[in-house]
């Protein structure tokens, strides 16, 4: 690549800091052309820093800077400067989601819903219920033109479900303060939301009014929710499996366990593992919407699912399944969870920590463990250093890999860049990495730019050799 007179390095002084890793978000700018880039930066088991990958790819960009994850830290002198900066790193972000991201909730709050009143003030479609199975906890509706739903307790819960609005809301606080890891949705908290009554369907209407009559007020020609939550929205997994195909069905169940094996590398047990409590976003990942029922692991008690006698069809209340809010008997659950045989056969497959009180309880123990809460976003094999390089506990073996169960095609043919392919023998390591991701090109869940991979290495070697222009 030929260097413009107007190459540089752009760098954000401050860095952003996320559960045990640190990240420098700068960008190369050569000429009318922009690459972002992103450096996670960790400690190794004696206590030195290391580059532990270099990202470049939007779509990996994009999953760094979601809301599905810890917010960061970032010591900002001029916090507004900061997010412009960051539209550019990630411009499928909006000013909103940056400022909370970065820490700042209240104006990203802010932000949110004064772009959601210009949104309104330009759109003339209604509000409906949200498409999929009605819960018995919340009401759920949304504007077809608006990426977003909005949730509302009912005033009587259903009776199978042992909870109560105040306890609801310590669940959503609960994942609100919590490592998300990427599989638990980010929530808005509003009160007294004004919405335009003529823009409420009549289904809408008639179901807030029969489901929560206290949470809604009529003022005039608007009405007022006294209280909800809003999130973005996403495809439930029961209506994406309905209609994906075999190979599209493969992936969203093998990404189903790995989510539920990555919320328990943090100490979270989804509890309600129906299909209709998760959702499929826009790129592919597999997260949890519904906290009614979350709790953490360390407090779960697995148990088998009795078996039933010779001539038994139920079993008794003393035999059951559930002793309080603490006890979960997962055995059957893919199978139940599943609406098709096919689709039981994969979740048994790739979800042993559901399907087996075993897998329950090490995960159960595991969690308690320290090290076991180190989560890291970036997959393994595309990093620098190995978790076993970086974690005495793994190297001596006793604790497993939470990212093991990712498919080698998404951990090979997304263009994350070790850092060390940039050392001696460099051009052999990428070689080898263009032809795995050339293979895996028919995934259509894993994308690979290997092209966008000799482009970023060619830029890197460019700016470490001195130039005329310089």
């Amino acid at each position: 690549m030929r260097l413009e007179a107007n190459h540089q390095i752009q760098v954000l002084s401050s860095l952003f800091f996320r559960n045990r890793t640190a990240y420098v978000v700068g960008r190369i700018v050569n000429g009318y052309q922009a690459h972002p880039f992103v450096v996670p930066i960790k400690h190794d088991a004696d206590g030195n820093l290391y580059a532990d990958a270099l990202l470049m790819d939007a779509e990996q960009l994009a999953l760094l800077f979601s809301a599905n994850r810890a917010y960061f830290l970032v010591d900002m002198e001029v916090p507004s400067a900061y997010v412009t900066f960051l539209r550019h790193i990630v411009p499928e972000r909006t000013e909103a989601e940056l400022y909370t991201m970065v820490g700042l909730q209240k104006q990203g709050k802010t932000l949110f819903f004064r772009d959601f009143l210009h949104h309104l003030k330009h759109s003339t479609d209604d509000f409906v219920l949200a498409p999929g199975i009605k819960g018995m906890v919340m009401t759920v509706f949304t504007l077809p033109s608006y990426p977003y739903v909005f949730k509302v307790i009912k005033d009587r819960i259903a009776p199978s479900k042992d909870t109560t609005r105040d306890k609801v809301k310590e669940k959503y606080v609960l994942v609100k303060h919590h490592d998300r890891v990427g599989r638990m949705a980010d929530t808005l908290e509003y009160s007294d939301v004004a919405f335009p009554r003529a823009r409420f369907s009549a289904e809408l209407m008639a179901e807030l009014e029969a489901v929560a009559p206290s949470t809604i007020e009529k003022d005039g020609d608007m009405i007022v929710v006294k209280h909800l939550y809003i999130e973005r929205r996403m495809t439930p997994l029961n209506l994406f499996l309905e209609r994906a195909t075999p190979v599209q069905r493969e992936h969203a169940m093998s990404d189903y366990g790995d989510a539920l094996k990555q919320l328990a590398a943090v100490n979270i047990f989804a509890g309600d593992l129906l299909f209709k409590n998760f959702g499929v976003t826009r790129y592919g990942r597999i997260v949890f919407y519904d906290y009614d029922e979350i709790e953490y692991l360390t407090a779960c008690t697995f148990r088998h699912i009795p078996r039933l006698p010779p001539g038994r069809t139920t079993c008794r209340a003393t035999s059951g399944t559930r002793s309080g809010r603490t006890t979960s008997s997962p055995r059957n659950s893919p199978p139940f969870c599943s609406p098709t045989a096919r689709c039981a056969r994969i979740s048994s497959s790739v979800t042993p920590i559901c399907s087996r009180r075993k897998g329950g309880r090490r995960s159960r123990r595991r969690s308690r463990e320290a090290s076991c809460r180190k989560y890291f976003p970036i997959p393994r094999r595309c990093a620098s250093r190995t978790q076993a390089q970086c974690c005495p506990a793994r190297r001596r073996g006793r604790i497993r890999d939470a990212n093991a169960s990712v498919r080698p095609d998404d951990r090979l043919a997304r263009n994350v860049l070790p850092i060390a392919c940039f050392s001696q023998g460099a051009r052999g390591a990428m070689e080898r990495r263009r032809a795995i991701s050339l293979a895996c090109a028919a995934a259509p869940t894993s994308p690979c730019r290997a092209a966008s991979v000799y482009h970023a290495s060619a830029l890197f070697k460019s700016f470490a050799t001195p130039s005329p222009c310089s």
